[in-house]
C-alpha cells in the first residue's frame, strides 16, 4: 500500500543483563534459526535440545461399588507440597524454553516452562516468562519510520505486512514472493516518488532489501522493519543506505532472561514474568559504531539499545 504519514518520533532505551545458565530442555514454536543459536551459546555445555514430551492425562479414579469397604489409617498424611517445591520437583528433568508462541498455540508441556512471546497475556498461570509488547513494536517502528531523518511530509511508503487475516496478505501471496512482489511494485512506482518500504518482520525486511539492491534506484528508499535480529544489523552495515532502521527488543538479552528464569525454577521454584522494553536502531548509528571498532551485530545491539 502507497500511504501519506506526518512526523511524529519515538525511542526506547533497554539495559542489558547477565547470563545465567542451567540444564534446559529446548522446545520451538515458530522457530528462529537465529534465537536458537543465542540460546545455545548463552547455556553453553548446559544445553540439550529434546522432543517436548506430550503432557499424560490423569487416570480416571475407579468408582467405589456398594461391596468395597472403605478404612482408614493412623499413619501421618506426608505434608502436602507448595507450588515452589513442585516446580523445584518438577524441574529436575529439565526446564522446556519454548519460543514465541501465538495466541491458543502455547503448547501442553510436561514439567516448568519459561515462556518467550510478544503476547504477555498468553503465559498460562504457575508459568514463567519473558514478554515484551508486540503491538509497541509496530506503533514504535511506525514512529521511527514517521520522524526518519530523510523523510518529509509527505513520507510515500510501500508496506509488506505478514499477517494472514486480511485480504491484502492474501493478494500478496497470489502475486507471489515478497521479493519479486516488492520488485514489480518498484519497476511501477517512478525514481523520487517513494521515500520508504515498510516490513511487518525481518524475512520482509530481507525481501524487501533485496528487491531494492537489485532494482539499483538512485532515490535514497530505504527498509523500515519492526523486529531487530543480529541478520538485519549485518545488512545496515552491508548497505545502510537500503537497510534503514529496526524496532525491538536485545535478543541475546531475552535468552539469557529465559535461562535466568530456568535458574530459578530449579532453585527455588518460583516462577516469574520478565517484561522487556522495546527499542529502535538506526543504521547511521550502527556505522557510527562499527567505524569506531564495534563490528559484532550482537555487540552494536547491545551498546545501541543502551543508550
Amino acid at each position: 500500500s502507497l500511504m501519506q504519514m506526518s512526523p511524529n518520533p519515538a525511542i526506547s532505551d533497554k539495559m542489558n543483563q547477565s547470563i545465567a545458565k542451567i540444564k534446559v530442555r529446548y522446545a520451538m514454536v515458530n522457530a528462529s534459526e537465529e534465537f536458537q543459536e543465542i540460546v545455545e551459546e548463552a547455556a553453553g555445555d548446559d544445553f540439550e535440545q529434546t522432543e517436548i514430551p506430550e503432557k499424560t492425562p490423569e487416570p480416571t479414579p475407579e468408582p467405589i461399588g456398594e461391596n468395597v469397604q472403605v478404612t482408614s489409617s493412623n499413619a501421618t498424611p506426608e505434608p502436602e507440597l507448595t507450588q515452589e517445591q513442585k516446580n523445584m520437583e518438577a524441574a529436575k528433568e529439565g526446564v522446556s524454553l519454548v519460543y514465541m508462541p501465538q495466541p491458543g498455540d502455547v503448547p501442553e508441556i510436561s514439567g516448568p516452562a519459561v515462556i518467550l512471546t510478544d503476547k504477555p497475556h498468553i503465559i498460562p498461570e504457575n508459568t514463567s516468562g519473558v514478554a515484551f509488547d508486540g503491538d509497541a513494536v509496530a506503533m514504535a517502528s511506525w514512529e521511527v519510520l514517521y520522524s526518519y531523518p530523510s523523510h518529509c511530509f509527505p513520507v510515500r511508503t510501500l508496506s509488506l505486512f505478514a499477517s494472514d487475516n486480511e485480504a491484502g496478505y492474501k493478494i500478496q501471496q497470489e502475486m507471489g514472493t515478497p521479493e519479486k512482489w516488492t520488485e514489480r511494485a518498484l519497476a511501477e512506482i517512478p525514481v523520487g516518488l517513494l521515500d520508504t518500504i515498510y516490513a511487518e518482520n525481518a524475512e520482509l525486511a530481507k525481501a524487501a532489501y533485496a528487491a531494492l539492491k537489485a532494482a539499483n534506484r538512485n532515490d535514497s528508499v530505504e527498509v523500515i522493519c519492526a523486529e531487530l535480529t543480529e541478520e538485519l544489523v549485518s545488512l545496515m552495515i552491508e548497505d545502510h543506505w537500503l537497510m534503514g532502521a529496526c524496532v525491538g527488543v536485545n535478543m541475546n538479552e531475552a535468552a539469557e532472561d529465559m535461562l535466568k528464569l530456568a535458574e530459578q525454577l530449579t532453585t527455588t521454584g518460583a516462577v516469574s514474568v520478565i517484561n522487556l522494553e522495546i527499542g529502535a536502531i538506526c543504521s547511521e548509528d550502527v556505522m557510527e559504531l562499527y567505524q569506531s571498532g564495534v563490528t559484532e551485530p550482537a555487540e552494536i545491539i547491545k551498546q545501541l539499545l543502551n543508550r
